[in-house]
C-alpha cells in the first residue's frame, strides 16, 4: 500500500471553460481538447474528471484514450449520450467503453 496523494485547491483555483454555446466545463483534473487544464495532477495514473454545464441544443465531443472507460453522471436534467444516442435522465449514469471520445447533447426544450 502506498501514503495516499491528496491535493487540495482553493475555490479560486478554478479553471472554468466557457463555451460560445453558453455551455461550460469546470476542469477538475485532466485536459480539454480545447486545451483546459484541471489543477489536479498525478503521475502515476491519467485521468479526467469534468463538471460540465450544457446548454439547451448544444454539444460537446471530447477525446479520451481508445480503450479507457468514460462515466457521465447526470445531476440535473437530460443529456443525449454518444453517437448512439442514448437518452440519461436526472441521477442516472452512463458509461462508456471501447470508444476514443465521449459525446453529449442537451435536448432542446428539457430541463
Amino acid at each position: 500500500m502506498c501514503e495516499p496523494k491528496y491535493q487540495e485547491f482553493m475555490a479560486q483555483v478554478r479553471i472554468i471553460e466557457q463555451r460560445e454555446d453558453g455551455s461550460q466545463v469546470r476542469v477538475v483534473a485532466g485536459a480539454t481538447d480545447k486545451g483546459s487544464v484541471g489543477p489536479v495532477q498525478r503521475y502515476d495514473i491519467n485521468s479526467d474528471f469534468m463538471d460540465i454545464i450544457l446548454a439547451p441544443g448544444s454539444a460537446l465531443k471530447q477525446q479520451i484514450k481508445q480503450g479507457d472507460t468514460a462515466f457521465i453522471y447526470v445531476i440535473e436534467g437530460h443529456v443525449l449520450l454518444g453517437d448512439k444516442v442514448s437518452l440519461l435522465s436526472t441521477k442516472r449514469l452512463g458509461v462508456m467503453e471501447d470508444e476514443d471520445h465521449v459525446s453529449l447533447s442537451a435536448p432542446m426544450g428539457r430541463g
